[in-house]
């Protein structure tokens, strides 16, 4: 899938990172080899060749390629053991209840400059309110739970690998099911941060 800021791939198996765009590649099923194992949540922001039969979501903006390439390790968000101040960006923004964020690829965690990526975590009853990001696209992408996304014409049921790309300005929200903990990885294309990206409730802007 490509769009105005990047794009959006999956893929399985061998991968190499060339060229002059930027690009993140996330682990999101099985196990890759690069310097060291990658496991589902992990990734690789820059140039890299990775090896294994993992699945890989590979995701590249219209910004140039980083000088140095940098890993990432996934930790879900929630956990209150070794939580930094970004885990709590969110904090006084509203349009959600019982949702925790982690930024593993920003422009403060790992100098990106054209895309995000991180972990949410919704507690039973757990919901984001519809909003939007008026700068960049967004994907989303269910590990562990389950729930309804918000689209504007209805909702769509999310399962355990489910992925959803959210256009730019478009507004979208998510609900986990009832008694149900959901874990998903997302992010941005076009952007650094959620202040770059823009985050709107409907109702009230930010």
């Amino acid at each position: 899938m490509t769009t105005a800021l990047g794009s959006i791939a999956l893929h399985t198996g061998d991968f190499a990172v060339t060229g002059e765009a930027e690009t993140a590649v996330l682990v999101i099923g099985g196990e890759a080899k690069w310097a060291d194992v990658l496991r589902v949540g992990d990734g690789v922001h820059g140039s890299a060749e990775l090896s294994g039969e993992a699945r890989l979501l590979v995701l590249t903006s219209r910004h140039p390629a980083p000088a140095h390439s940098r890993t990432w390790r996934f930790a879900p968000a929630g956990d209150s053991e070794g939580q930094t101040a970004a885990d709590h960006l969110l904090a006084g923004e509203g349009g959600f209840t019982d949702m925790g964020v982690r930024w593993l690829a920003t422009t403060d965690t790992l100098g990106t400059t054209g895309l995000v990526v991180a972990t949410s975590t919704f507690a039973p009853g757990g919901h984001h309110e519809p909003h939007r990001h008026p700068h960049a696209d967004e994907f989303f992408l269910v590990l562990r739970g389950g729930g309804y996304h918000h689209a504007p014409d209805g909702p769509v049921r999310l399962d355990p690998g489910d992925l959803v790309h959210v256009p730019a300005g478009e507004p979208h929200g998510f609900a986990t099911d009832p008694g149900t903990v959901t874990t998903a990885l997302y992010g941005y294309l076009g952007a650094g941060s959620l202040d770059q990206a823009g985050y709107e409730v409907e109702g009230g802007a930010r």
